[in-house]
């Protein structure tokens, strides 16, 4: 999304799950000058395959809307296993990480306890 009145240097936030739920940080943010992307791709899980889908999107958006070099990525729940990944195949790329109970490992989401320290 493009905000009417961009922040100089096109900064953006990029949630990684759950587009349009609990809007209001990405509504916040759009209001205040940042761009807000997403790219879905669900189901994936923060697998390579995954992060390589959000490299060619990262590529994309920096050039052809000509956003900030470093963004904010936002994990909302599994979308944890997406921006830790991502963050730490590309530190220069990330401004900071906004996670909002985030999941950081799959084998013990969603929730079973007994995967809990194995």
């Amino acid at each position: 999304m493009i905000p009417k009145t961009p922040l100089k240097g096109n900064p953006w936030i990029w949630r990684t799950e759950f587009f349009g739920i609990a809007p209001q940080a990405d509504i916040a943010l759009l209001e205040k000058g940042l761009h807000v992307g997403y790219i879905g791709i669900g189901g994936l899980f923060g697998a390579p395959v995954s992060l390589d889908a959000m490299e060619l999107y990262y590529d994309f958006v920096c050039e052809h809307y000509e956003l900030g070099s470093k963004t904010v990525l936002q994990g909302f729940s599994r979308g944890g296993l997406y921006v830790f990944n991502w963050a730490a195949r590309h530190p220069s790329r990330v401004a900071c990480i906004y996670a909002d109970a985030p999941v950081c490992d799959f084998k013990s989401w969603p929730g079973d306890s007994s995967a809990v320290g194995k």
